[in-house]
């Protein structure tokens, strides 16, 4: 036989179910960093300069809604914006809260929530500022 082939033809090394054999060799894999799987997911959007139209039209939709939401909460005191907006801070900030807990720093989407926030605040305050609201 040719070496590194084994007596059934595959490469040299213990055969699969053999003792000293990984008996799964594809369920092996690297255990994932705390706290990546958000960031690994939201670095392309931040990183890649020709993904960065995307990031701006999600901030500018997500931002306008959550100026609608300031709005008519603050400005026309309506009782369901309140509760939803109660609702949309409280899930900002829990998901803030554990993401910081779980890799010890706020990453892409901390700082995406926050940076929503600010920009709704911002639309929302030049909306009642120009008489939009």
């Amino acid at each position: 036989m040719p070496d590194g082939v084994g007596p059934n033809g595959s490469p040299d090394g213990p055969e699969r179910g053999a003792p000293g054999a990984d008996p799964d060799p594809v369920s092996r894999q690297s255990e994932p960093e705390k706290g990546a799987g958000t960031d690994q997911w939201l670095a392309p959007l931040f990183t890649d300069s020709t993904l960065w139209p995307v990031v701006i039209v999600v901030a500018g939709c997500l931002s306008t809604l959550g100026a609608a939401v300031l709005v008519a909460t603050l400005y026309n005191r309506n009782p369901i914006t309140a509760a939803a907006l109660l609702g949309l801070g409280w899930i900002s900030f829990d998901v803030c809260r554990q993401h910081r807990r779980e890799s010890g720093r706020l990453g892409y989407l901390g700082w995406s929530i926050v940076s929503l926030w600010g920009l709704s605040a911002a639309i929302g305050a030049i909306a009642i500022l120009f008489g939009l609201a």
